[in-house]
């Protein structure tokens, strides 16, 4: 969320998704504020056959949604945002099997679980705002990989598909047994969505119960008709933008 991909200081890109589904879905207006707060850190992963290796920010982000303020976590490794860069998301829960996490591209195209998808719900419920935002953040990116910390004897290793500098496998471990542990149900965490778009688009965010005193945002009344959607991604401190795919 600054310039990046997620982050050397931008933020990621957006463009606009005609939605197509028959039912109007109910929408919102977003902005990204910053990163304040981060982690700086350094990523590497694969998708879609490449490698990407990046300087980008973790933790929880700021936003505002219908003028009030927000923490949320990225979810989309693959597209990039700038500071103070607004859209209109489409929000749905985190879990929803038409229009949460398992319907986007990257997603997809990393095959990803419900059991992943769950754990990726539990850790915006429980872990934005705390102590271990930035663990909870790097997991979530690398649990949307199908990727896991492992740990054998005393060491912490990386999965094959992501991999992160600047924060302990060991910490991100840590949070992701915990999501895994709890992901039998769904945690009602909201995901501001912008569809299944290969690229230049902002990206998704997950919003969970630390979003603000009052919880996550609302999700707003659905509109007649169905319309633009967009979603961004996020970098480091500052303005982060995403390298687009």
């Amino acid at each position: 969320m600054g310039s990046r991909k997620i982050v050397k200081l931008t933020v990621l890109g957006c463009s606009a998704l005609t939605l197509v589904s028959g039912a109007a879905l109910a929408q919102n207006n977003i902005t990204f504020n910053n990163a304040n707060g981060s982690t700086n850190v350094g990523v590497s992963y694969y998708l879609g056959g490449k490698h990407y290796k990046e300087n980008t920010s973790a933790g929880s982000y700021n936003f505002t949604v219908a003028g009030k303020s927000y923490k949320g976590y990225c979810t989309d490794l693959s597209d990039n945002i700038h500071n103070s860069e607004s859209w209109k998301a489409t929000f749905t829960t985190v879990a929803n099997p038409v229009n949460g996490l398992g319907s986007t591209w990257y997603a997809k195209e990393a095959g990803l679980t419900t059991t992943n998808i769950n754990a990726i719900d539990y850790l915006a419920s429980h872990y934005i705002n705390t102590s271990s935002s930035a663990a909870a953040q790097i997991a979530i990116w690398d649990l949307s990989l199908n990727s896991y910390v492992s740990k054998v004897g005393s060491s912490y290793n990386w999965g094959s598909a992501f991999s992160a500098s600047g924060i302990s496998a060991q910490s991100v471990y840590s949070v992701e047994q915990a999501a895994l542990a709890n992901n039998n149900r769904s945690w009602g965490s909201l995901l501001a969505y912008a569809g299944p778009q290969a690229s230049g688009r902002p990206q998704d965010i997950a919003f969970g119960s630390y979003s603000s005193p009052s919880g996550p945002p609302p999700v707003p009344e659905a509109s007649s008709m169905a319309g633009l959607s967009m979603l961004f991604g996020i970098g480091s401190l500052g303005m982060f933008k995403r390298r687009k795919r």
